[in-house]
């Protein structure tokens, strides 16, 4: 498989946004995501429907591999109550700036990892038990006990009062 130059700015940038997302830091995110792509355009099967797809599922491996080489244990949230939460405001009142990514890093790494596959790679819920190997139930759960934390880790948007729900 030939790629132009363009093509593969475009798909590293987007496998380095992915580990950024996935990792939280941006050093083990840009190491995550040569390693991917090296092993993506290395390894690619002929008739890949995706490369993209290809590589993002290597990408999610690895990550996980590594994760487990730390000894990181995936927990999975049982109760809301369990999830932490910060001692203060994490966002002044004065001139907040809405920081998903910040608000990213304070969820459980398997929860983070769920919502940005869900949310910023837009994956359905069927897809993302498969690549992180999980039951689909699981994933449903993590997702909306993850989405209603984010929803009071970020601050209400301009104009709207009251909760943040």
């Amino acid at each position: 498989m030939v790629l132009s130059e363009a093509q593969i700015r475009e798909d590293f940038a987007y496998l380095v946004r992915l580990a950024v997302a996935l990792t939280g830091r941006s050093q083990d995110a840009d190491d995550l995501a040569q390693s991917a792509f090296l092993k993506g355009l290395t390894g690619m099967p002929a008739g890949v429907a995706s490369r993209r797809g290809y590589m993002r599922r290597i990408l999610v491996n690895l990550n996980i591999d590594a994760l487990r080489r730390r000894g990181v244990v995936l927990e999975v949230p049982t109760d809301e109550a369990h999830l932490p939460v910060p001692a203060t405001d994490p966002f002044p009142a004065a001139d907040v700036r809405v920081d998903v990514d910040a608000a990213l890093r304070e969820l459980p790494l398997l929860t983070r990892q769920v919502l940005v596959l869900r949310y910023l790679e837009d994956l359905s819920v069927e897809q993302i038990p498969k690549l992180l190997d999980r039951p689909e139930g699981t994933v449903r759960r993590v997702s909306a006990q993850g989405l209603r934390r984010m929803t009071g880790l970020l601050p209400a948007p301009e104009g709207k009062g009251g909760s943040n729900v």
